[in-house]
């Protein structure tokens, strides 16, 4: 878990359109613009997710798209807890919806990968 946020670290500072070395005060996003920020990309990936889902449902006969349901389902749970264990390190503090959403937007892009994969493959068929 650890080895991930630097990860994170990263992705929310380039969120943020930037990091300084040294902040200045009253240039650049509030703690508040990155956080929504953060939340948008998020949503933008869970949108590309959902669509790429609803393409490879279509092309599923029943059985598959029951299985694809119950995973999809099981992995939703996942992407939560585990956004909620990054958060949870940073619970005082205003950077936690920052890292929330940066971390779900993390396992988003990766879920997209699989399930493009998944729907690549039907294709080709």
């Amino acid at each position: 878990m650890s080895a991930r946020l630097p990860l994170l670290l990263v992705l929310g500072c380039l969120l943020a359109g930037g990091c300084q070395s040294t902040p200045t005060p009253g240039k650049g996003p509030s703690q508040l613009e990155m956080n929504r920020k953060a939340a948008a990309e998020f949503e933008k990936a869970d949108k590309r997710m959902q669509n790429i889902l609803a393409e490879l449902r279509s092309r599923l006969d029943e059985q598959s798209r029951a299985k694809l349901d119950a995973s999809q389902k099981a992995w939703l749970l996942y992407r939560k807890a585990e956004a909620e264990s990054y958060a949870a390190q940073y619970r005082d503090g205003s950077l936690a919806p920052l890292i929330y959403s940066a971390s779900q937007a993390d396992s988003t892009e990766r879920r997209i990968g699989q399930l493009q994969f998944q729907l690549d493959d039907l294709k080709s068929r």
